[in-house]
């Protein structure tokens, strides 16, 4: 059917017809300067398109560019022998290819270029699918110019088929020394070139747009040979490089699938692990797999010795690894997921450590509430041969008492540890207002009241009276008491010349007895630092 069709319309193609075709060939592939001008203009617009990675931009440029109009005109001066009409088309391509790989170079040496994007790099690896659209759109073209009804289709024939922005990545992966890149890009135009220029001129003659005499022994085929062979064979030369490529692209692809294929399905095997990326290089047999797996913890040698090996063993026997770990926490609602048993015991001993000192914490604070001006500041943990050793740094007008701190220990022995060991750390501290100063410490004395009163005031008499019988020059300087299971404690510090012997004080407390309670102990505390007359030690009072 379809050479019947061939043969239909090279039987209607009139001498006018013919003549009209060749002239609208001619004309679309004419050098002038509006011609440069597109070319200019499209090159620019690709350009900036392919910078931005954006499809219609690209598909802009294609729209604009003129630099398949010459190729029709090389079709159709290879087919007719033309050699002037060659010369010429063939100046006005070069030149415009010039420009169309000048001026974005020019563009990428600009500082503030962006990276190349999809767009770019997609035009860098020619494929066999590229020559088979480049005959599609020559052939179509073609057919355009020739059938004065379809003519209007043949800006879309220049969208299918890329001339300008393959050049366009040309230029600007020269700018950026991707001299590989810039290859390809190229590689991919000229492809594009000679396929068009081939379908086109075959075209030209199956329907009669070429008129050519016969060879010397009358074969058609050595006719077609002698104006179309050179075109032939360098298209397919190329076409064998180009699926040459394709294969190749192929077998990466299909060599990447796999790698992430194995890699995943090895990740699986490890809680919260997942691949992220995977680059790979091969030089000869060797294969360099560099992986960026997420996990909750670090991949150690042992496990990408574990992943290596089944590499080797799936994928390629040369195969080396390495693993980039990023770690990363997942939590749920009930906390943290994808942690090892270590981690877990470790995280559940701080919880513990954490409610623990909270729980002491406060105990301590609600027990200073009741000590006027006193607050917590820091609290520490020690343990000292297995026992809990917490001290509690404390700001306070006054030290905290032995007497205090023992209370507040017990405390903390019910309710939480009956091991630990309490020490107060009293930082002294004066709290003011703009009236007076707040917290002041209060005199033993002024605490009590009653019956209490009354037996301090006893107390302090009688050490006092039987501490002048002692010696000169001793004098209480505080004193408190203590009634409490039956016990009588009675605490008191005295400014004396000497410190008090024990059978001195033995004396005192037996005085204390018999004068007002059998059951009292006294402790004194001896402040060594006389006063003296020109005479004796005495007594110092205001």
């Amino acid at each position: 059917m379809f050479p019947d069709v061939l043969d239909k319309l090279h039987r209607n193609m009139t001498p006018e017809a013919r003549e009209r075709a060749r002239r609208r060939i001619i004309d679309l592939s004419k050098s002038s300067s509006s011609f440069y001008l597109l070319v200019c203009l499209s090159a620019i617009i690709a350009t900036f398109g392919l910078l931005a990675n954006s499809s219609a931009v690209v598909i802009g440029a294609m729209l604009v560019a003129p630099l398949m109009g010459p190729i029709f005109g090389i079709a159709l001066a290879l087919s007719t022998g033309n050699r002037i009409l060659l010369k010429t088309v063939v100046f006005a391509e070069i030149v415009g290819i010039i420009l169309a790989v000048a001026l974005p170079a020019l563009v990428g040496l600009i500082p503030l270029r962006p990276d190349f994007g999809s767009e770019i790099l997609a035009r860098t690896q020619p494929t066999i699918y590229d020559v088979l659209v480049a005959l599609a759109s020559g052939l179509a073209g073609a057919y355009a110019l020739i059938d004065e009804k379809i003519s209007p289709a043949l800006p879309g024939v220049a969208i299918a088929t890329a001339l300008v922005p393959p050049l366009a990545a040309c230029g600007l992966n020269l700018a950026a020394g991707n001299w590989m890149l810039a290859w390809g890009a190229f590689l991919l135009f000229l492809i594009n070139f000679i396929a068009i220029e081939f379908a086109a001129a075959t075209t030209f003659m199956a329907l009669g747009v070429v008129e050519f005499s016969y060879a010397s022994n009358g074969s058609l085929m050595k006719a077609v040979i002698k104006r179309l062979g050179i075109s032939f064979i360098i298209l397919l030369l190329a076409t064998v490089f180009v699926t040459q490529t394709l294969i190749n692209i192929i077998g990466d692809r299909k060599l990447d699938n796999r790698i992430r294929e194995v890699l995943t399905e090895q990740l699986n095997t490890y809680a919260g692990a997942r691949l992220s990326n995977v680059k790979w290089s091969q030089s000869g047999t060797a294969l360099d797999i560099r992986a960026v797996v997420i996990t909750p913890q670090e991949f150690d040698p042992q496990r990408v010795a574990s992943l290596e090996d089944t590499l080797q063993a799936q994928v390629n026997s040369h195969s080396q690894l390495i693993v980039r770990s990023v770690i990363s926490k997942d939590a749920d609602r009930n906390g943290p997921v994808f942690i090892s048993a270590e981690e877990q015991q470790q995280r559940s001993a701080a919880t513990l450590e954490e409610e623990y000192m909270n729980k002491v914490s406060l105990i301590i604070s609600e027990q200073l509430k009741s000590m006027g001006g006193a607050q917590l500041s820091n609290v520490t943990k020690e343990v000292a041969d297995g026992i809990p050793v917490i001290t509690a740094s404390i700001r306070t007008y006054q030290a905290i008492t032995p007497v205090e701190v023992l209370a507040i220990q017990q405390q903390l022995d019910d309710e939480v540890d009956d091991s630990i060991k309490l020490i107060i750390r009293s930082t002294i501290t004066k709290d003011a207002d703009s009236q007076q100063f707040l917290h002041q410490a209060v005199a033993f004395r002024d605490t009590l009241q009653g019956e209490d009163l009354l037996i301090f005031d006893r107390l302090s008499n009688e050490i006092t009276w039987y501490l002048s019988q002692i010696a000169l020059g001793i004098s209480v300087a505080g004193l408190n008491f203590e009634l409490k299971d039956n016990a009588f404690t009675v605490k008191a510090s005295v400014n004396t010349p000497a410190t008090l012997t024990p059978d001195q004080v033995n004396a005192v407390q037996r005085h204390l007895q018999s004068a007002i309670d059998p059951r009292i102990k006294i402790t004194v505390h001896s402040i060594v630092g006389g006063t003296a007359t020109a005479e004796s030690y005495t007594t110092w009072s205001e």
